[in-house]
Formats: structure tokens, sequence, C-alpha cells
């Protein structure tokens, strides 16, 4: 190779990314398919409570405080399965839409204890309306026992009774 200065008359070209063979498919992987389904959910919920303007997260948590006036951040965090800063944040900006209202714990002044509004309970009161439909159509094409099967399943793998004993 001839230099003209410090640089090569004829540089080697770069060299080419080879495709690297990949023995399985991303697309059949687990974690895959339950994002997928995740996100399939989270747009059926969007489309059947969209005159509602609440989230899935803003409605779990909505549930979860009026299943626990006055309880702490923290305890709704356990109750949701949410690490507190989201928690958090979500109570901030359902408290701007009158949702929720937050005060200092009358227990323990560090603590911050949450309330549905009456706003917010009429919400959750419409959401809960639509419910078995949304649930129907998260499984609309699975047969009942399949759907029931789903969810021991989901259950199972997450170590979680899903409400039952």
């Amino acid at each position: 190779m001839n230099f003209v200065g410090n640089v090569p008359d004829n540089p080697d070209p770069a060299p080419v990314p080879q495709a690297v063979e990949v023995t399985y498919s991303f697309e059949e992987t687990l974690s895959h398919l339950l994002r997928r389904s995740h996100f399939h959910a989270e747009s059926l919920f969007s489309q059947i409570h969209e005159d509602l303007e609440v989230t899935s997260r803003q409605l779990t948590l909505m549930i979860a405080v009026e299943q626990n006036p006055g309880a702490s951040q923290r305890v709704l965090s356990q109750a949701v399965s949410l690490d507190v800063n989201t928690v958090s944040d979500t109570l901030r900006r359902m408290e701007r839409k009158s949702l929720v209202a937050r005060a200092a714990s009358q227990q323990d002044a560090r603590s911050v204890s949450v309330v549905l509004t009456d706003h917010g309970r009429n919400i959750r009161q419409a959401a809960a309306a639509r419910n078995a439909l949304f649930q129907d159509l998260i499984t609309e094409k699975l047969l009942p026992d399949e759907a029931a099967q789903l969810k021991n399943l989901i259950c199972k793998m997450l170590d979680d009774t899903g409400g039952r004993s």
C-alpha cells in the first residue's frame, strides 16, 4: 500500500457486517409475546375508556385508593405492584385532574394519604360498568376455558394467587 502524505492511496474498504445466524425467532419468545399482549390490552383499554380520559394505570390506582381510603403512597404502590416514585408521579397527575386528593397523613406527618374524590369515584364507576366488555375483548379469540387457563398460568408465573386463596 502506497501512502501519499499520511493517507493511504488505496485504503482497505470498511469491513462489511455479516449477518449472524440466530437460532431463535424473537417473535416467538415469551417476553416479546407478553409485551405484544400488554400493548394489545392497553390499546383496547384506550378505545373502550377514551371518553373517561384516564389510563389503565390511573384506573388501577383509583381502585386501590377506593379499596384503601387514606392509604399512603407506599401502601398503594405495594397494592398495585409499582414503585413508589411511579405511584407518586401518577397520583400527582391524577390530583391535577381532580380524581384523587392527597394530604399529610394524620398518623404520620411524613407520609401522604390519598382519597378518591367524587369525580374520581364517578370515573371509576363508569369504568367498572365497561370492565366485562374490556376483559372479554382481551380474550375474544380464546375459549372461556383457555382464558381461565391463561390467567391461571400468568398468576402462577408471577407467583400470585390473583386474588384467589
